[in-house]
């Protein structure tokens, strides 16, 4: 049997979807299912980079309309009875680009975040969102399979394998924007906090889709801070595990800081991440804010404050300690292979 993933990456929609994929693709291969992922060709530089990839890659046609790709998709699935299911992850697959697939006889699985684009058009679902009881699923997809919660964290594999470090043995600052950092944050960041104050030591992330090394490298040159700048990280969970704080993301990122038991300030970059975001607020272990310019020196003097408050950051770190979750992914496969 194989597992077919449809999803994208570039710098207008960052890395996310695909890094979800990935991380049941690991699971789906560690379970001996053969896996295989459909993009476009503007993706296929970001799976080849990454050390820890495991499937197959297939570049799709590009296509002017939903009804045309779809319309590959399933000729492309019609002639390949190997397929066990489809597993579909992007905002850009609409209600419409679902329900052309789901006439199919294979199982349609999709990632989702908000239950905001019309029928699911799937039979299972995936959101891991703390709290999905506000989503409506049981509403309006009462016939779909639902994976939702805490036990459905996917992660890669990489943070099964994760450091144990203490706490004493965490140092500084790291600002992980996410895979495009569209809006150049990290850079706004950097030296928001530079100006507050010198000494912080800092990692910077950034990902295999920021457009903007050059300039931030060529701010480095002139900065006094002790700044690591690590570029497409590939081991991002080692990161995480030696940070004191991280100002990241908002979005899956919350769930591999959890996964670290590391206290964070999270960044909200699209409405869709606000729920899950204050959510993670009320459970104690991270600050959440609103992402734009306007936020960025409040954002700065909120982790200057925090590094110097060990106390309550150490309080933060044991509170993440309890809700960490690494077996998402496996649960996920585990639930799949019994429906199919």
């Amino acid at each position: 049997m194989k597992v077919v993933f449809r999803t994208d990456a570039n710098r207008e929609i960052g890395l996310g979807h695909l890094m979800r994929c990935l991380a049941l693709a690991q699971s789906f291969e560690r379970h001996h299912v053969e896996t295989e992922f459909w993009v476009k060709d503007s993706t296929v530089r970001h799976c080849r980079e990454r050390h820890d990839w495991v499937s197959k890659i297939k570049v799709i046609p590009s296509f002017s309309c939903d009804k045309e790709e779809t319309k590959w998709v399933r000729a492309e699935l019609t002639g390949n009875p190997a397929v066990g299911c489809l597993v579909i992850d992007g905002y850009q697959f609409s209600s419409f680009y679902r329900a052309n697939l789901s006439a199919l006889q294979i199982p349609l699985i999709l990632f989702d975040d908000n239950n905001s684009s019309g029928d699911l058009h799937a039979d299972i679902v995936i959101n891991s969102a703390q709290d999905t009881s506000k989503l409506g699923y049981d509403l309006e997809n009462k016939n779909v399979k639902q994976l939702l919660g805490a036990d459905f964290r996917v992660l890669r594999e990489e943070f099964n394998f994760r450091p144990d470090v203490p706490w004493h043995m965490r140092h500084g600052l790291t600002i992980s924007l996410g895979g495009a950092d569209i809006n150049n944050y990290s850079l706004m960041l950097l030296r928001a906090i530079s100006k507050l104050d010198s000494a912080i030591p800092i990692r910077l992330v950034t990902g295999g889709a920021y457009a903007h090394v050059e300039q931030l490298q060529q701010y480095l040159l002139k900065i006094a801070n002790p700044v690591q700048h690590i570029h497409n990280c590939q081991d991002i969970a080692d990161v995480f595990s030696h940070s004191k704080l991280v100002i990241a993301a908002a979005g899956s990122t919350q769930y591999e800081l959890l996964a670290c038991a590391t206290p964070a300030i999270l960044l909200c970059v699209a409405d869709n991440q606000k729920l899950t975001a204050e959510l993670a607020k009320q459970q104690g272990w991270c600050e959440v804010y609103n992402a734009d310019e306007n936020a960025i020196d409040i954002v700065a003097q909120k982790a200057r404050q925090m590094l110097s408050e060990d106390d309550k950051l150490l309080e933060k770190h044991h509170v993440a300690e309890q809700l960490g979750n690494v077996n998402g992914a496996a649960n996920a496969v585990s639930e799949i292979l019994d429906y199919l």
